[in-house]
């Protein structure tokens, strides 16, 4: 039996196909929703400037160190298999702009419990998940907490969970509660706690918990106990009544808070934000009397140089002293920057030999099942090495270990730019991070990579991009060319050393492996090569600059594709060249440049000019646009020149950021009025594709519609299409390749709607400097109407200049399809209702994308 509607595999032929039956009435076909990207593709943690693509490749260069999927808020690295893996349940909300783990514990089977704030995720499911063995969600598992959770603790039958919820599996249960593991309903424990619970610590049978409250209610039937207690409180889970101990009121004055809980013998360590504990001064940091609730003369009194209120947040207690970390610069008597190892004995002195000072607050301690020491945090460097958010000690004394792979593999890209990596769990050969990130799993790739275009995932291509301390713009060109018999690509920037050879601004490494080639014009001169274009055996450099193998050569030069040589050919704009467009006979090329003083005759080419590439070089015959401002971007398609970037005049019309020109005249070839408003907006990327153009840049309006620095416009009609990404920052990169539309420049939020495009708007999503598009010809949807013929609903997406097909096959198994009709769609349909045929009860549909 057939299924009346199935995709087919795509191809060598780069099919699509859709069966239908003739009883079957509607089905929605929709294979990437419009605005929506590829969920899969993987990120960047800096902004994107450059790209290329060829052979199923796709080629990225910008300010960025690292190149990962979009995991969410947390993920798994097996020691086993070295391997990094996310939760799909994060994964998923990913997608939502608040998704932070703040706390994570194994459920002793190999699978995980995971609070913290993802309210808007997945339909039943908020703030607390348990994540089964095999990765996968477990659906019985619903308390929902109606806010964020921020401690758990697994000890038996029981799951004690704090936070700052008010309602939890149904119960009005605040602040804390203790819920069934399997079900996650709280057990028969009423209480309510006015704040919230940030920390657990189980000795025996009592239960601390501190946070920021000072007054906990529970219920014995109709009758409520009030148990004041300021920011740390002691439960017996036996009777689930609170003890009597409790430390000095004066804790919990306004705006401080107990982090971290510590037991050792009869002392109980906190750590938090207060200045009085255990009735005794007390800043950040006490011990106290597990009887009394007084404070010991323990006192490591820690300090802060840069701000007046240091914290702790983190407690790790092991014989050899207690591990602490936060934010300060001195503790225990001696400079110790956010994390340090206190002596129990005494008054808390900082131990002499451990020093792993780190340039971000700090935000858990553990050990790993091996015996390390794991610090956790916001830091992006510890004891002088460079690991971010994530690192391992071990050895005596303790020093960073330089080869964890889990490390490599980390990047928390923060959203919010707030926390990093908050939790990190270990169980049976399992290590969880989790914390206020977007990726975990990726690679790093210092400033150039190269991602599968099927899959988005990063290759082994990894030549390596440095430049000095401080710079910004550090790849800013990629092309692909060929020389000798590689094939290459093209590097532009401003860097000093690419693949570990030392290169000035450009460079040229081998496709196949990333090995840079003996390509090398040394650019010079306070250089930045903004754009390269390749044609024939010639390499065109723009940017800003003025020597170039030695010779001077201003802002643009024409060098040999394997040595880097320059020609004789120099036409000296006399500013920046940001944008190039070549041909075997000429070179166009765009930027803020006011004329060419390396060619005679030269009159008024300001900002665009055409230029053939005889020596000496000579203007286009006839090409004068003469555009009014800047020119950031050309490109030269189906015989006519696409331009954007700050003008409002050129080829003698009122054009405002974008036009399309002919090429031998520099007149408009064809209409395209975008109606981008006349302010500080500007065009950085323009990508023709069948019916529409797409356009990029800092605009907040086009086409009359408002649309967030991307969007596409029907160049007859100069209307704005309905597709709508909205950005939150600038777009640099439009590129359309094996039917993906790349979306790459300085955004990280997506889905921006409505007359604000500046503000946060409800419903937007993470997307982290890169996007791709399902860029295939659209089907709306596909249906047998009343009378039995086959209708086809067009949506007005890209639109790659191709055909669908409507084909047929009698159900009475007459072999081979049919052909009932092909529509060309090379015009774009917006959207279009097409039928096809005679009505028949006896045949099976196909619709067929070429």
């Amino acid at each position: 039996m057939k299924f009346p509607f199935q995709y087919s595999c795509r191809g060598g032929g780069g099919l699509l196909g859709l069966l239908a039956t003739a009883c079957c009435t509607s089905l929605t076909v929709q294979a990437q929703p419009s605005t929506l990207p590829y969920a899969d593709y993987w990120r960047t943690d800096g902004p994107i400037r450059a790209a290329a693509a060829t052979n199923g490749i796709l080629y990225i260069g910008g300010d960025f160190t690292y190149v990962g999927p979009a995991s969410g808020s947390a993920g798994v690295w097996d020691t086993a298999t070295q391997s990094a893996r996310p939760f799909p349940i994060l994964q998923s909300l990913n997608s939502q702009v608040l998704s932070v783990v703040h706390t994570a514990v194994s459920d002793g089977a190999g699978g995980w419990f995971l609070g913290g704030q993802f309210n808007t995720a997945i339909v039943g499911i908020s703030n607390l998940v348990h994540v089964t063995a095999d990765g996968g969600l477990d659906t019985a598992f619903k308390p929902n907490p109606d806010q964020p959770v921020r401690a758990l603790l697994l000890s038996g039958n029981r799951l004690y969970v704090g936070g700052d919820f008010n309602n939890i599996g149904g119960a009005d249960n605040a602040g804390l509660a203790i819920v069934d593991p399997a079900s996650g309903k709280p057990i028969s424990f009423r209480v309510q706690v006015n704040g919230s619970v940030e920390a657990f610590s189980l000795d025996g049978t009592t239960l601390y918990l501190g946070g920021s409250f000072n007054n906990i209610l529970t219920f014995t039937g109709p009758n409520r106990v009030y148990n004041f207690r300021r920011n740390i409180a002691a439960l017996d889970v036996n009777t689930l009544a609170f003890t009597p101990w409790s430390s000095d009121p004066t804790l919990g004055v306004a705006g401080t808070d107990v982090r971290s809980i510590a037991v050792v013998g009869s002392v109980v360590y906190v750590g938090g934000s207060f200045t009085q504990a255990g009735n005794k001064p007390r800043r950040s940091i006490a011990a106290l009397n597990n009887t009394t609730g007084d404070a010991t003369s323990w006192n490591p009194n820690p300090q802060d140089s840069i701000r007046s209120d240091p914290y702790v947040n983190t407690l790790f207690a092991e014989t050899s002293g207690l591990f602490v970390g936060g934010n300060f610069t001195a503790i225990g008597s001696r400079n110790r920057t956010n994390v340090a190892q206190l002596l129990l004995a005494g008054v808390g002195q900082a131990t002499a030999t451990f020093s792993a000072d780190t340039d971000k607050p700090v935000f858990q301690i553990a050990r790993s099942e091996k015996g390390s020491l794991v610090i956790a945090g916001k830091f992006s460097t510890i004891a002088g090495q460079a690991h971010r958010g994530l690192a391992k000690l071990s050895g005596t004394p303790l020093a960073v270990e330089t080869d964890g792979p889990l490390f490599s593999q980390l990047q928390p890209i923060t959203f919010y730019q707030q926390f990093g990596v908050e939790t990190y769990a270990a169980d049976r050969g399992l290590e969880v991070v989790g914390g206020d990130f977007l990726s975990f799993g990726g690679a790093s790739r210092m400033h150039v990579a190269a991602l599968s275009l099927d899959t988005g995932v990063a290759t082994s291509w990894d030549p390596g991009v440095i430049a000095p301390p401080n710079t910004l713009n550090i790849v800013t060109a990629l092309a692909v060319g060929r020389a000798t018999l590689d094939d290459l690509i093209y590097i532009g920037g401003s860097f000093t050393n690419v693949g570990g050879a030392p290169r000035r601004s450009a460079a040229a490494v081998r496709r196949a492996d990333g090995v840079v080639t003996s390509f090398d014009p040394n650019v010079l001169n306070n250089a930045q090569v903004t754009c390269i274009a390749t044609a024939g055996s010639q390499v065109y450099l723009g940017g800003t600059f003025s020597l170039v193998g030695g010779q001077q050569r201003q802002n643009l030069a024409e060098v040999n594709n394997a040595t880097g040589v320059p020609t004789d050919w120099a036409p000296n704009p006399s500013g920046r060249v940001e944008s190039i467009a070549a041909t075997t006979n000429s070179v166009y090329f765009g930027g803020s440049f006011f004329g060419l003083s390396g060619i005679v005759g030269a009159n008024n080419e300001n900002y665009l000019a055409g230029v053939n590439l005889s020596v000496p070089p000579k203007l286009l015959p006839g090409f004068a646009p003469h555009a009014d401002a800047a020119v950031r971007k050309l490109v030269l398609e189906g015989g006519e020149l696409y331009v954007g970037g700050d003008f409002s005049l050129i080829g003698g019309q009122s054009r405002n950021r974008v036009a399309i020109l002919d090429p031998e005249t520099g007149s408009e070839g064809q209409l395209l009025d975008a109606t981008i408003p006349a302010n500080s907006s500007r065009v950085l990327a323009i990508q023709p594709a069948g019916a529409y153009v797409y356009i990029a840049g800092t605009f907040t309006s086009l086409g009359g519609e408002n649309r967030a620095r991307v969007a596409s416009i029907n160049p007859d009609l100069g209307v704005a299409s309905s597709w709508n990404p909205g950005v939150d920052a600038d777009v640099n990169i439009l590129l359309l390749a094996d039917d993906k539309l790349i979306v790459a420049g300085n955004f990280t939020r997506m889905g921006l709607r409505g007359l604000n495009p500046f503000g946060t708007s409800v419903g937007t999503f993470a997307q982290q400097y890169l996007a791709a598009f399902d860029a295939r010809p659209g089907l709306s949807s596909f249906k047998i109407d009343s009378t039995g013929k086959p209708q086809i609903t067009y949506r007005d997406g890209i639109g790659r200049g191709t055909s669908v097909e409507v084909q047929y096959e009698d159900a009475l198994g007459n072999a081979g399809w049919k052909t009932l009709k092909s529509d060309d769609i090379t015009g774009g349909h917006d959207p279009a209702v097409d039928s096809a045929g005679s009505s028949s009860a006896q045949r099976f549909y196909r619709i067929v994308v070429k």
